[in-house]
């Protein structure tokens, strides 16, 4: 066997299946679930800005209101994980 002919065996027996298979694997871990978490996490983000968007309402009282409660929340979950 020759350098041409252990060439294109090698070509045929390990380079062709490993091209498939890695188009396989971009088609479906790519295209589809990377594209798909970094899809669901701008969607996520739209949909958590079209809910702040009631909580605005120009007055200062209740912006400071939800201010202390999420630093109440925070403590809590800080004290409880200790």
């Amino acid at each position: 066997m020759d350098k041409k002919q252990s060439e294109t065996l090698m070509g045929r027996l390990i380079i062709l299946p490993l091209q498939k298979i890695s188009a396989v694997l971009e088609n479906i871990v790519d295209n589809k679930i990377l594209d798909g978490f970094v899809n669901g996490i701008g969607k996520g983000m739209e949909y958590a800005g079209r809910q702040v968007r009631y909580l605005q309402s120009g007055q200062l009282s209740s912006y400071f209101l939800i201010m202390v409660l999420c630093l109440i929340i925070f403590l809590v979950v800080q004290i409880g994980l200790m």
